[in-house]
């Protein structure tokens, strides 16, 4: 189906939760194969797709520069229009720095998942800013705790681990509104926002961390 009012690129009925492909366009969405090689020296080749929304799209990368395991990451591309210099989720990754010279006051960043490089691509809908991020895994559900011997206590665990994450980026002026969060159960990545604009803190911006994919070839881990 096409829309004049969207590019003439409008896609009705499933698939549902992406991007809207209408924002593939000047100032939008950078357009991402598989297979497509981003970063110094040609470090992240794209070979799978893992989440999409109104701002960005994060992909599957193998870091091609591990010398001896298989190592993977996860790439979040911008949209252009959010992809100034002086573009918020820039000044979240200035909070290493900050993070790094209070580590005398305690660990208090200890579930922010904090990006380990960014990159600007350059690409036919402009620049855009992008992330690199260790490969986190599902976010928290109910379900996952199903078969805990001990829920409650893994509810409240979990709730504390929240409560310290958002301990940091709420000193620094930053608020979490809407991307994604992870433990020894759980992370934070974040949009930095307003501080007047409500908090969207929920189990779908909760991620947990995962290990023992590294090593895995890219069938191995595409079945995982």
């Amino acid at each position: 189906m096409v829309d004049g009012e969207s590019n003439d690129l409008y896609l009705e009925l499933a698939p549902f939760g992406l991007e809207h492909i209408y924002d593939y366009k000047p100032g939008g969405h950078h357009p991402v194969h598989l297979g497509d090689v981003y970063g110094n020296n040609r470090r992240y080749r794209v070979i799978h797709k893992l989440d999409g929304g109104g701002f960005a799209t994060v992909w599957l990368c193998r870091d091609t520069e591990a010398k001896e395991a298989t190592k993977y990451m996860a790439l979040k591309i911008l949209m252009a229009e959010t992809s100034s210099d002086n573009c918020l989720e820039l000044r979240v990754n200035q909070l290493k720095d900050t993070h790094s010279q209070r580590e005398n006051e305690g660990n208090i960043a200890e579930f922010i998942c904090f990006p380990l490089d960014h990159l600007k691509i350059h690409g036919p809908n402009g620049d855009n800013i992008s992330f690199v991020y260790p490969v986190l895994s599902p976010n928290v559900s109910l379900g996952l705790f199903r078969a805990s011997t001990d829920p409650d206590n893994d509810l409240r665990s979990l709730g504390l681990q929240v409560a310290k994450a958002v301990k940091f980026p709420h000193s620094q002026g930053i608020c979490h509104a809407g991307s994604r969060t992870s433990s020894n159960h759980f992370f934070l990545c974040w949009k930095a926002v307003n501080a007047n604009k409500r908090l969207d803190i929920t189990p779908n911006n909760v991620l947990h961390r995962i290990t023992g994919l590294d090593g895995l070839n890219e069938d191995e881990f595409l079945k995982y």
